[in-house]
């Protein structure tokens, strides 16, 4: 789950388990994962739905592009672009083709935090803006998606949510999704907070205690 924020903020958090499989279809065994959310140098934050050793790549490209200052002074757009054309062209390069991997990304762009989403079905780069502020991927999407679209409508209205409002609702999404997703998502839930520029806290399991919002 990753939402936008006011106060220069972004929130991503993701659920700990990771799937086996024979086929795309033909899950085998369920196991932990504590570490689905990735940090680079402190300024970017990646999570990742679909094949880890494609996730591995991305986040490899990421850390090159982050170290050259690849990313550096670029517009969201710019950047969204910048990431998805090498991860494309690499993943070619072994026969991946459009593999069915996406990846969300906390940025820092003109010392905004900005938050990427690279969609599942092709990898293309989506910057979630204050029309659209949240999103939601990976095998609990059908149950997130409702979740989040219900805390839109009682919570939040037409603008995004303060970073407190953002941190709850995201820890609430993924607890039930948790709950209610009927495999491939498991606790505890791992949540990420880009704060300000070049301040990211980072950590797993319930975050700072964050006063629920009052419905209208």
């Amino acid at each position: 789950v990753g939402i936008r924020c006011r106060n220069n903020s972004a929130v991503i958090g993701t659920d700990s388990a990771v799937t086996f499989s024979l086929l795309p279809q033909q899950p085998t065994i369920e196991q932990p994962n504590r570490r689905k959310i990735e940090i680079v140098d402190d300024q970017v934050i990646i999570a990742s739905t679909g094949a880890l050793g494609l996730g591995q790549r991305f986040v490899d490209l990421v850390k090159e592009a982050w170290k050259n200052k690849g990313l550096q002074g670029k517009s969201a757009v710019e950047v969204g672009r910048l990431l998805a054309r090498p991860t494309v062209q690499d993943f070619a390069s072994t026969g991946a083709g459009k593999a069915a991997y996406g990846a969300l990304v906390a940025v820092p762009c003109n010392k905004r935090a900005e938050l990427i989403e690279f969609n599942v079905a092709g990898f293309q780069p989506e910057v979630k803006t204050e029309v659209n502020w949240y999103v939601s991927m990976g095998a609990g999407q059908l149950v997130a998606d409702p979740l989040l679209g219900f805390v839109r409508r009682v919570f939040w209205g037409d603008e995004p949510p303060s970073r407190q409002d953002g941190v709850f609702a995201a820890m609430m999404v993924l607890k039930l999704a948790c709950e209610m997703a009927p495999t491939g998502v498991a606790p505890p839930v791992q949540m990420a907070l880009f704060r300000k520029y070049r301040d990211i806290l980072r950590g797993e399991g319930t975050p700072r205690p964050a006063e629920p919002p009052k419905a209208p």
